[in-house]
């Protein structure tokens, strides 16, 4: 029970006695995310200066540490620097390092020469450096075709930056994004007022089509409470809606009288429905556990699929929370506690979320799986989707394949 107030010795304790082994990171990094969360000046210092000390063959426990220190103290409205540089704890031979170890990640981050996974772990720490450091590495990896994890990477760190050019920086190479990384885009686009309106305009002037934008996010925007967002969405996006859905399911029924091809459709699963699903090892658990299907029919599935909506698990229900710094998150409520909830979405996406910083929670009554999946799926991709899904046991031979079910 004494844990949260004792965060910053057991670290130093764990790395004085060299408790630096694969185990030691996971501990190490919640009791950072604790010190920062609390914001104890002595506390945050004595880690902070804890965790530069640390011998180079320690590297990235250090960088996985000051990660989480940092993002305990950005959930509390601050940052390392800022901190820092209010603090007398703080000397300037500390500065110095901290800004000395930044400006390395930033090099770090587009040196291909270092593997992605490292590249990954300073990009992220690269979320909580000054503007300054952050921008060019950031916008470079955004722009460039790198790794799509790089890229993705490279999202989420300039997306936590309320630098006004970031919108600007966020769009810039729209053209060259992934689906997925497209996804991720417009979601950090449209946490506060100021960049919905930027993507708007985007959509105004064609650099952005309307159907780029998820079905689920396009309904956030046609219901949001503010009445200028609202009314450039009712303009710009009403006709983007997916097709009413009992028209989508009379034309893909035809799936249903194909055989097919379980292996190939894996392939479908891994595309379209692993960032939130997990069959067979294969993907995350964010979305309702669709691995149990023996006692499905083709066609309950195929409805499932195409009409998410139609009958929602209350455990999968997309929230939106308004924070009082504007600032707006959505998932599924992973967990809550008396003092903080914590939304999970495609991905496996987390953001923690402390009470005394949330304005309003409100249930959007749809489902976290968004409408209008078929667009990316052929009615032949569909047959082998729901081949996989109904067969996926049986695909090592070790079991022999069923009759096929009827529709």
């Amino acid at each position: 029970s004494g844990v949260p107030t004792r965060s910053g010795k057991l670290i130093e304790e764990c790395l004085r006695n060299h408790a630096t082994g694969p185990g030691a990171g996971a501990l190490i990094e919640e009791l950072a995310l604790l010190v920062g969360a609390r914001r104890e000046p002595a506390e945050v210092v004595s880690t902070l200066t804890a965790f530069l000390d640390l011998a180079e063959q320690h590297d990235r426990l250090r960088e996985t540490g000051l990660n989480a220190l940092a993002q305990g103290l950005a959930r509390r409205g601050s940052n390392l620097q800022a901190f820092l540089q209010s603090r007398a704890e703080a000397d300037d031979r500390l500065r110095q390092k901290l800004d000395g170890y930044l400006a390395a990640a930033a090099a770090r981050a587009v040196d291909e020469r270092v593997e992605d996974q490292r590249r990954i772990q300073s990009i992220r720490l690269l979320a909580h450096a000054p503007w300054a450091v952050a921008k060019q590495p950031l916008s470079a990896l955004l722009s460039g075709d790198g790794p799509p994890q790089l890229r993705l990477a490279a999202v989420r760190s300039l997306a936590s930056h309320s630098a006004p050019d970031v919108p600007e920086l966020l769009m810039q190479a729209w053209p060259t994004y992934t689906p997925a990384l497209r996804q991720e885009v417009v979601e950090a686009m449209l946490r506060d007022e100021v960049r919905i309106l930027a993507l708007l305009r985007q959509v105004e002037a064609g650099h952005v089509k309307a159907g780029d934008i998820g079905a689920a996010q396009t309904r956030r925007l046609l219901n949001d409470t503010r009445l200028r967002v609202r009314s450039r969405a009712e303009r710009l996006l009403k006709d983007a809606l997916p097709a009413e859905r009992k028209a989508v399911l009379e034309q893909y029924r035809a799936a249903l009288a194909l055989n097919g091809n379980a292996r190939a459709g894996l392939e479908v699963f891994r595309k379209h429905c692993a960032g939130c699903h997990r069959v067979n090892g294969i993907g995350v658990d964010v979305g309702a556990d669709i691995a149990d299907t023996r006692t499905k029919t083709l066609e309950g599935l195929l409805v499932d699929i195409l009409n998410p909506n139609q009958a929602i698990d209350g455990n999968y229900i997309n929230y939106t929370v308004l924070l009082k710094n504007g600032q707006i998150a959505t998932g599924v409520i992973a967990s809550e506690t008396a003092s903080a909830l914590v939304l999970k979405r495609a991905e496996n996406q987390t953001d923690t979320l402390l009470r005394q910083d949330i304005e309003a929670i409100k249930s959007s009554g749809q489902s976290l799986m968004p409408e209008g999946l078929e667009k990316g799926i052929s009615i032949a991709e569909m047959a082998d989707l729901l081949a996989f899904l109904k067969n996926w046991r049986y695909l090592d031979g070790s079991t022999p394949l069923p009759p096929r079910p009827s529709p």
